[in-house]
């Protein structure tokens, strides 16, 4: 299990494990066009996900993806980010200092490209900084940076999501039983939708699964979990949050 989950410390999911009972389930997001807006101006620059407000309801609460993700927070919610990424990013990074741990490298350069601080990326960032805090910690220096935290990332080019693999859903569903937790994923693919559930995550889209909510209400996660059926996240079904 460990060669699925390397991102993770053996010390963080024994802690995980110790908690008794999971009152709450995790919640693993996207990034493009569900926690950060990559598609209005083509990725320069990028900042993060504003609500619509003519368009959700939940606007008013959550004016930013940044104000959901710190409710959950607040809630005691653990939060991860499944996101695609090329299959070489990490590795030899960086150059001057290359990290040894593999996965960790993987996160440090997505956390760079999300910064824009890549120039052959051509992407940059504006607005208040992405804060990783929420799903990541780095810990250590130089070549001996490590990660720990819930940021699930492809490992090769087979692996990525965009190719229909299930293997990031599988490991953040992993993840969450070993603390005896269900899996959340929300996200503004509709592909993506069909992996996570095909894997055994229970998918939330975004914008869609509710009608006028762009978000899953953060006080309502267990019960929509708990009531999921099949097919729910299409919204075809009206999904009861009572």
């Amino acid at each position: 299990m460990l060669k699925l989950i390397t991102i993770l410390s053996l010390s963080f999911l024994l802690a995980l494990n110790a908690e008794a009972g999971c009152l709450k389930p995790f919640v693993f997001f996207d990034l493009g066009e569900t926690l950060v807006d990559t598609d209005t101006n083509k990725y320069k620059p990028m900042f993060y996900y504003k609500l619509d407000a003519n368009k959700y309801r939940d606007a008013g609460e959550y004016p930013t993806a940044k104000n959901y993700v710190d409710r959950l927070v607040s809630l005691g919610h653990e939060l991860g980010i499944i996101a695609d990424i090329p299959g070489a990013w990490g590795v030899n990074y960086p150059a001057n200092n290359p990290v040894r741990d593999l996965p960790t490298a993987k996160i440090l350069r997505t956390m760079d490209f999300l910064a824009g601080l890549i120039p052959e990326d051509e992407a940059s960032w504006t607005g208040e900084a992405f804060d990783w805090s929420p799903f990541v910690k780095i810990t250590g220096e130089g070549p001996n940076r490590l990660a720990q935290g819930l940021v699930i990332l492809p490992q090769t080019n087979e692996e990525r999501k965009k190719n229909g693999s299930l293997v990031v859903f599988q490991r953040a569903l992993e993840i969450a039983k070993h603390a005896g937790c269900a899996a959340l994923f929300q996200g503004e693919s509709e592909k993506e939708m069909i992996l996570a559930e095909k894997a055994g995550m229970i998918p939330y889209w975004v914008g869609h699964t509710i009608s006028g909510q762009f978000f899953l209400p953060a006080e309502q996660t267990k019960n929509y979990v708990d009531s999921y059926r099949t097919g729910d996240w299409h919204g075809k079904r009206s999904v009861s949050l009572d």
